[in-house]
């Protein structure tokens, strides 16, 4: 369980890093204060950090960055790797809902 802890961790520090550098880019000489006003901010920013779990495990066969890291994947209860389940339909409802 506590590997789980250190994956979710790792993907938090990514989604941060990723925060960081797009706030970087919205403020510095990159003149996209145009994206801003047309809402590239939400494309850009919001919906790649919502649905970072959901694109990861669902693309990379259950396996988020964090997760790869440590040998760790999401499996149906039958042992088999998934791509797309309920268990992602959950967090895509939890998301978008």
């Amino acid at each position: 369980m506590h590997l789980r802890m250190f994956a979710w961790l790792i993907d938090k520090v990514i989604i941060y890093i990723y925060l960081y550098f797009m706030q970087w880019a919205f403020q510095s000489n990159l003149h996209l204060e145009a994206a801003a006003e047309y809402g590239l901010v939400e494309l850009l920013v919001v919906l790649p950090v919502t649905t970072y779990h959901l694109i990861t495990e669902v693309f990379m066969n259950g396996q988020s960055i964090g997760k790869l890291l440590f040998g760790i994947m999401v499996v149906s209860r039958d042992r088999k790797s998934t791509r797309l389940n309920s268990s992602h339909l959950g967090i895509s409802y939890a998301v978008f809902c």
